[in-house]
């Protein structure tokens, strides 16, 4: 499968010398890459020393980089990772850097299968526009969003511009009373909110909803047919990244054909393996991989 990737590239920083390429686009197509999907991340970077060595991160993970723009006047994005009390991550994120003028992507007639994007990404109007241009001229099989609410960087226009365009849509049980709030102006529980969801925006089959410690829920739109699973126990270093490995070991098996509640297994061993390490794409990744295949 081909994707096209269109979002944030942001070095998380945990202190003045402990830093990490991020940003959920980055991760979901790097992960998509390592499951050995074909992955071209379509962001901007800054002029400097940040950006140069972004590009070659990204490019180590197997990621095509030929649509990350390099841009004068903006930093790349930065982002201060703090932890609340339950001893999750809360982001300070910079404003008004490279990603969020991102230029439209020149794709010479190329033909992809699916595109992924999320509201992070869409706080200013040059993203909003390069999106609607590229949903506008391009036909993807597959539109997957990952909503990511990161405030106060989200608008109804926003979540709404994710939501009329894709098929499948992924939210976190955290964000889904802000999203519900933003669309319906009150709160739901989770399988309402999907019904309404899928009465009102026509294009999406599938709605996964990751419940944290009580592990995933997915609508199946079309046949109104639900499906769970518990979370995989693991010893949990970092979730940093975590919803964006589980986004993307999904899709990945889906679109291999998987049913349902396979795509889920996996990508609940998925992300649990990644939780268990440091960084949100760790370099032993591609041995994990390999680990399953053998004992599948």
């Amino acid at each position: 499968m081909k994707l096209l990737v269109f979002g944030e590239i942001i070095y998380d920083f945990y202190d003045r010398n402990n830093k990490f390429i991020g940003g959920a686009p980055l991760n979901f197509a790097a992960h998509m890459s390592l499951l050995g999907e074909n992955s071209s991340l379509i962001s901007a970077v800054g002029k400097d020393d940040l950006g140069k060595n972004a590009i070659e991160a990204i490019r180590g993970f197997g990621v095509d980089t030929r649509f990350i723009a390099e841009t004068d006047g903006y930093e790349t994005g930065k982002c201060l990772v703090l932890k609340d009390e339950r001893g999750l991550p809360q982001y300070d994120i910079v404003k008004d850097v490279a990603y969020d003028h991102i230029p439209y992507p020149e794709l010479s007639g190329e033909k992809y299968g699916c595109f992924y994007f999320g509201t992070l990404a869409l706080r200013c109007d040059d993203n909003i526009n390069t999106v609607t241009k590229i949903l506008s001229e391009n036909s993807f099989d597959e539109v997957f969003t990952d909503l990511n609410i990161r405030p106060p960087f989200y608008s109804e226009k926003s979540i709404r511009l994710c939501l009329e365009n894709s098929t499948v849509v992924k939210i976190s049980s955290d964000e889904l009373p802000t999203v519900s709030r933003e669309i319906y102006g009150g709160v739901f529980e989770t399988r309402e909110f999907c019904r309404k969801l899928s009465a009102e925006f026509k294009k999406i089959r599938l709605i996964i909803v990751t419940l944290g410690d009580k592990g995933a829920y997915v609508c199946d739109c079309k046949s109104s047919s639900e499906y769970s699973c518990p979370i995989k126990e693991a010893k949990v270093i970092s979730t940093t990244g975590a919803g964006d490995s589980f986004g993307a070991a999904f899709l990945h098996r889906y679109k291999c054909g998987d049913s349902i509640e396979k795509c889920l297994e996996f990508a609940s061993d998925y992300s649990a393996f990644v939780v268990s390490r440091k960084d949100a794409i760790p370099p032993d990744t591609k041995e994990f991989i390999n680990s399953l295949s053998e004992n599948s």
